[in-house]
């Protein structure tokens, strides 16, 4: 049992030391430093709570306008060159994780995600 979690130990370090982690971490910093950046994912985050209460409220002369408004904002913020760099490094890293994933689900057969995917049956579903 030692040696696995030493193993998942040596991996963990490998993945904290690799350049693909580092750059993940400048891009995040770089982007959280943005005041523009995080300026319009603010402003995104308002108008879509503003949105979804409309849409309870069922006030919908305003939905499309506001619809456009937050579509407007998300096109800017996908402008932001922080905001698009982070987004890539942060893909880049996530997939390194689930291709981990993938590998661990493969040799052991038992998935680690919630849901039902990949069945064996063996929980009698």
């Amino acid at each position: 049992m030692n040696n696995i979690l030493d193993m998942a130990r040596d991996l963990g370090q490998s993945i904290q030391e690799s350049e693909i982690l580092k750059d993940y971490l400048q891009k995040e910093e770089n982007f959280h430093k943005d005041q523009d950046a995080i300026n319009l994912q603010n402003k995104i985050q308002v108008k879509s709570k503003k949105l979804n209460q409309l849409i309870i409220e069922r006030k919908t002369e305003n939905i499309n306008n506001l619809k456009l408004e937050i579509e407007n904002l998300k096109q800017k913020l996908i402008e932001n060159e922080n905001y698009r760099e982070y987004n890539i490094a942060k893909s880049k890293i996530e997939k390194i994780m689930e291709n981990i994933n993938n590998i661990l689900e493969y040799y052991t057969g038992i998935n680690n995600r919630s849901g039902c995917t990949n069945c064996s049956k063996k929980c009698n579903k």
